[in-house]
């Protein structure tokens, strides 16, 4: 098992259960990056498969898309000490960006959307771990 880290809500939940503060550049407050829930990756890849959707295109498929201060605020309703760290650094990656997840395959699924649950799971996920 592993969990990618370089994702904005595992990157933050891991330094919020750790008691450290949450990096971020000053102006990446109000920027976007998109999310899949894992139960609506689940479900997209069992749509695929029992429907046998092999279409041979890209599909863009996600649960939402959130600007990190909307992340650090339902971060905050699992850990209320939660600090932020603004950070003046070389941003490294892509300002804001959304994902538009408009494919016929979309049309045929409804995502849950279910950020609240992921973040309360990988909370409880990490204080059963002890270093």
């Amino acid at each position: 098992m592993g969990m990618r880290f370089h994702t904005a809500v595992n990157k933050f939940c891991f330094n919020a259960i750790n008691y450290k503060p949450i990096t971020v550049w000053e102006t990446a407050m109000d920027q976007f990056r998109p999310y899949l829930s894992l139960s609506d990756a689940f479900k997209v890849l069992k749509y695929i498969i029992e429907n046998k959707y092999f279409d041979n295109k890209i599909h863009n498929v996600l649960s939402n898309n959130y600007t990190v201060r909307q992340i650090i605020s339902l971060i905050k309703k699992h850990n209320k000490t939660v600090r932020i760290k603004y950070t003046n650094s070389k941003i490294m990656n892509q300002l804001s960006y959304k994902v538009i997840n408009e494919t016929g395959l979309l049309k045929k699924i409804r995502l849950k959307n279910e950020i609240h649950s992921d973040i309360k799971n990988i909370f409880f996920a990490f204080k059963n771990i002890v270093y």
